[in-house]
């Protein structure tokens, strides 16, 4: 069976991964879901390198949103980590960043809602958080989410893109109206990955989606 490292996004904690981990963990699979940091990408890529460094053997890496970026600096001078999985990313070619991704698409989804601190922290206006984060989950879900979302510091946006040997997988997430379903896409996609070594996808377009999925 494979091995699986899953990152969240911006506003967000590993928690949001806990069906999908679930999923992977009754197919026989080996998953870990980060938490991050969110003091700077740095430090973000160097907690997931720790994760990534705690398994052994071949694994897939998972990240959504502002966590496709991590994946992608995580990835680099880690061999075991052979393909990358990105869920509603940042989907960085060799020398992007989530800043230039952002200025080519559209307006991020939510921004209104997000709440600045003097000392460079961030967070989403938990009055705001479902429609801006969650609009397709439950409220009672979305309002646990606002709850446990990490404040993200405002120097984030910077990192290089994936190394071109890796296999990308890049997953487009529509709303369903609906909580979490560990038969979900993302369990799906996840588990074929982590199954098939050789799997290649073709190219996508970056993804710059956030939803807490």
């Amino acid at each position: 069976m494979g091995n699986a490292v899953l990152v969240h996004g911006a506003w967000s904690d590993g928690s949001v991964w806990q069906e999908v981990v679930g999923h992977l963990h009754q197919q026989g699979h080996q998953a870990l879901s980060v938490q991050l940091p969110m003091t700077s990408l740095a430090d973000d890529i160097a907690w997931t390198r720790r994760h990534i460094d705690a398994m052994e053997g071949p694994l897939t890496l998972v990240g959504h949103s502002y966590g496709g970026t991590v994946i992608s600096g995580a990835a680099l001078d880690r061999p075991q980590a052979d393909s990358l999985v990105f869920v509603a990313a940042y989907v960085p070619e060799e020398g992007e960043t989530v800043g230039t991704l952002s200025d080519r698409g559209a307006e991020m989804p939510g921004r209104a809602a997000l709440r600045f601190a003097a000392d460079g922290w961030s967070h989403v206006d938990p009055a705001l958080f479902g429609d801006a984060l969650a609009h397709d989950l439950p409220p009672r879900l979305a309002r646990s989410l606002a709850a446990a979302q990490k404040p993200t510091h405002g120097g984030l946006p910077d990192g290089p893109g994936p190394p071109g040997r890796l296999a990308r997988t890049a997953l487009r997430l529509r709303p369903l109206g609906r909580g979490p379903d560990p038969r979900s896409p993302t369990a799906a996609v996840v588990r074929r990955t982590c199954r098939s070594r050789r799997h290649r996808a073709p190219q996508q377009p970056p993804l710059a989606t956030v939803a807490s999925r």
